[in-house]
């Protein structure tokens, strides 16, 4: 009974979240699903469904993971962590369908460039701090993910880690309990030998035996990457950058040793010669280049993708990057333009 009485009270709080009245929804059910109107989380599920359309459950991300050191730059994996705190949110208001920046005060009728008149909305980004036995990292969180997860939180994540080493999250779900599998020693026995006896009809006395448990095999690797502060080992420099910038912040910035400025090379007099204005043309950052071709290979949602490269290159062209990329649009889904 106290239990539903927690999943009732839980679901109280995510319909307060998006504003709907408790009494709204109870008053719905009785209406619609008189059957089943006694499960009032089912039913708060069902109206915030069918309703307002918000989505009630994530799919289970399975699939090989990686640890946080061993993340590579532009490579969509997956990563199984605890987060430790919700470190910043950044506000702005934009389209709620593609979620461009939009110069508008909320809930106003304004036209989006991409997808016309749209009531503006404020939407969301969120850096949550997370970790797990080899590091920490910051998420990147966009508007289009909605909840944010909650500090204790264990929770499996698919993205992918930028070049401003944050991991950009595409989705993330509850983490499963992993079996933890324990490993038994090997152990040798040492009989000591009796004097013999007769063979009777009763069992003879088993002979004492002494058990020496044989101890693990320890092998132990060279650390290569150690961090200065507290000594801590990790497999890669990314692992260490990331934990030095998260743990040690203050005294990264503190040691950090500052670059001597080179020799400035001696300047000879030349005539002054009439320069011409060199002829400026629009190009695409390679940067963005870069990331189109990375979510067009994992087939990332076009829309999810717009809305990130918006935060990244607010006045870049979509048309003309994906044209550069060698990207296109099918079924919602950005795919690699074949090769003729």
């Amino acid at each position: 009974m106290t239990f539903k009485l927690v999943v009732h009270m839980v679901w109280l709080e995510k319909l307060k979240e998006y504003g709907v009245d408790e009494a709204t929804v109870n008053e719905w059910a009785a209406k619609n699903y008189p059957r089943y109107a006694s499960n009032r989380e089912l039913m708060a599920k069902l109206y915030l469904a069918l309703v307002k359309g918000i989505k009630v459950a994530e799919p289970r991300i399975a699939g090989e993971f990686t640890t946080i050191s061993e993340l590579t730059v532009g490579k969509t994996e997956r990563i199984r962590v605890v987060v430790i705190q919700h470190v910043e949110k950044r506000a702005y208001v934009g389209c709620p369908k593609c979620m461009k920046k939009l110069q508008a005060a909320p809930n106003t009728t304004v036209e989006c460039p991409r997808d016309g008149l749209v009531r503006a909305q404020v939407l969301e980004w969120n850096l949550v701090l997370v970790g797990d036995n080899t590091g920490e990292i910051m998420l990147t969180i966009p508007p289009s993910i909605g909840r944010v997860p909650n500090p204790g939180e264990e929770i499996a994540v698919e993205g992918m880690l930028t070049e401003q080493e944050e991991f950009f999250v595409y989705r993330y779900s509850t983490a499963e309990a992993e079996p933890v599998s324990v490993e038994v020693p090997a152990v040798s026995a040492t009989v000591t030998p009796t004097t013999a006896q007769a063979v009777t009809t009763t069992p003879p006395t088993p002979p004492p035996v002494t058990v020496t448990p044989q101890a693990p095999t320890v092998t132990v690797t060279e650390a290569i990457f150690k961090c200065p502060v507290c000594n801590k080992v990790f497999k890669n420099k990314l692992g260490l950058s990331v934990h030095v910038k998260t743990a040690h912040k203050e005294r990264s910035e503190e040691t950090t040793p500052k670059p001597a400025e080179a020799p400035k090379p001696e300047v000879k007099p030349v005539e002054a010669v009439e320069a011409k204005p060199a002829e400026v043309k629009p190009s695409l950052p390679e940067e963005a280049v870069k990331f189109a071709r990375v979510a067009a290979a994992i087939n990332k949602p076009v829309e999810e993708f717009k809305a990130w490269i918006a935060t990244k290159f607010p006045e870049i062209d979509i048309d003309e990057l994906f044209k550069a990329a060698g990207v296109k649009v099918e079924g919602g889904v950005m795919k690699k333009v074949a090769a003729a």
